[in-house]
């Protein structure tokens, strides 16, 4: 409140359900002029217990009500918002965009990576590598526990994996590698500023999340031309069809990860075709430009 009395802002952008109820409250008690609150993926979709969830239910609701407008960037959290009562007239579809970007090519990103990990890399080596932040939504633990298997199946499969980010599941994330057995096959790189320039490095981009919003980090893989595997939650299947532009995944199913993941490393020619139908989908239907541009429209109306 001291804040928006100070400041006089004309427009508050809030982007985080936790801080939501909060933020839209005190800008209406301060009388911001425009309010506007962007859903990344409903928090009532987390795996918590019935009371957490109707707690947070309650919440989400009145940060949408205390708002003026509300952005939606999934189809399927609109499907949910439109279930929402009193809230009709609130909620605008805006998709994500991302402003087109130039990669390094492989070598380079690999001689990147290579010093990183303090390790050189064998030509054939097939790299697994994601972005993101370690915690329970990222759903790490089950392309730990997919890889683990690939690795049993197949023990001369020539596999990195590199997990790149940092966050509260981390330690226990290494854990698992070790009592898994393929601790040597898995880095950890922690938090990297420009992360996306390693991007380039990566045969196979994976997202095992169990709950997601219209997640940036696949636009990013998208526009590298990788291959993607990622979980069908949230816009990710809006993004992502199976032997299109990648391969969708059971959200928590290590099982179906292991088996989109062994399809893409037994055929080059797929991994090359995959990668370039997500990047031509990125480029057409995700710009930021439009993005921008229906945002401030937002601001000024």
């Amino acid at each position: 409140i001291s804040i928006f009395k100070s400041e006089k802002p004309d427009v508050i952008h809030i982007n985080s359900s936790k801080i939501g109820g909060l933020a839209s409250l005190a800008a209406r008690i301060t009388r911001v002029p425009k309010i506007i609150f962007t859903v990344h993926g409903w928090p009532f979709h987390e795996n918590r217990i019935f009371i957490a969830l109707a707690f947070i239910k309650m919440i989400s609701w009145l940060s949408v009500l205390l708002s003026h407008q509300a952005i939606i960037i999934s189809k399927l959290d609109m499907a949910e918002a439109a279930k929402l009562p009193f809230l009709k007239n609130k909620f605008i579809f805006i998709r994500n965009g991302i402003e087109n970007r130039h990669f390094p090519d492989k070598a380079s990103a690999r001689g990147a990576l290579e010093k990183i990990i303090n390790k050189r890399l064998h030509p054939d080596t097939m790299l697994v590598g994601t972005i993101s932040e370690l915690v329970k939504n990222k759903g790490l633990e089950y392309l730990i526990k997919a890889l683990a298997s690939i690795h049993s199946l197949n023990p001369n499969q020539q596999t990195l994996t590199i997990i790149v980010g940092d966050g509260e599941e981390k330690e226990a994330l290494e854990k698992l590698t070790v009592e898994l057995g393929i601790k040597d096959k898995v880095h950890f790189l922690g938090f990297q500023n420009e992360a996306w320039k390693l991007l380039s490095a990566f045969d196979v981009f994976t997202l095992t999340s169990i709950k997601e919003g219209l997640p940036y980090v696949i636009l990013e893989a998208g526009l590298a031309g990788l291959t993607v595997v990622a979980s069908a939650v949230g816009e990710i299947p809006e993004i992502i069809k199976t032997g299109q532009t990648g391969f969708l995944t059971e959200a928590g199913n290590s099982k179906s990860i292991v088996n989109a993941l062994q399809k893409i490393f037994s055929s080059p020619d797929v991994r090359m075709t995959l990668g370039n139908n997500l990047h031509q989908k990125i480029v057409g239907e995700f710009s930021e430009e439009e993005m921008l541009k229906r945002t401030f429209a937002l601001y000024q109306n």
